[in-house]
């Protein structure tokens, strides 16, 4: 049998019900998604004492890259089967990386593109200038060549 809930406006199931559909769902692993740390925090906090269920919370905060990192290892750590658990992951952490309109730059073969839009485009994306590239999210001019 599966269990399947679609919380919708149709529905209209009340936010503070929430956590007893996530407590009392039948699979071993739940990912809840939200577009809120403030629902994470309230929903793991009603459920602390409500399930013995592990609950981990992925929320999304100004973190700098070595943090989301962890954040998003933490993640795939908690994806084992070996226990019962909920995961609370902030929508915005879990699309972050999967942006393409804003971090992606399209080239094609004999496309002219002056250096200074696609240095633009970079800088856009958040990427820093570094006289020699050492790391992700860095790059480079040195006469005619970006690295």
């Amino acid at each position: 049998m599966d269990f399947k809930v679609t919380l919708s406006s149709e529905n209209s199931i009340y936010r503070g019900a929430v956590p007893f559909l996530l407590k009392n769902h039948p699979k071993k692993i739940v990912i809840y998604i939200t577009s809120s740390n403030k629902n994470i925090d309230d929903y793991s906090e009603a459920l602390k004492n409500l399930t013995s269920k592990k609950i981990i919370k992925i929320e999304n905060n100004d973190f700098d890259e070595k943090l989301k990192i962890g954040e998003k290892l933490k993640l795939i750590h908690n994806l084992d089967l070996s226990e019962e658990k909920i995961i609370f992951i902030n929508l915005e952490m879990a699309l972050e990386d999967y942006n393409l309109e804003n971090s992606s730059l399209m080239i094609e073969t004999k496309q002219n593109i002056k250096e200074n839009k696609i240095i633009e485009k970079l800088v856009g994306m958040g990427y820093t200038n570094n006289y020699l590239v050492e790391k992700k999210g860095e790059y480079s001019k040195r006469g005619d060549i970006i690295d």
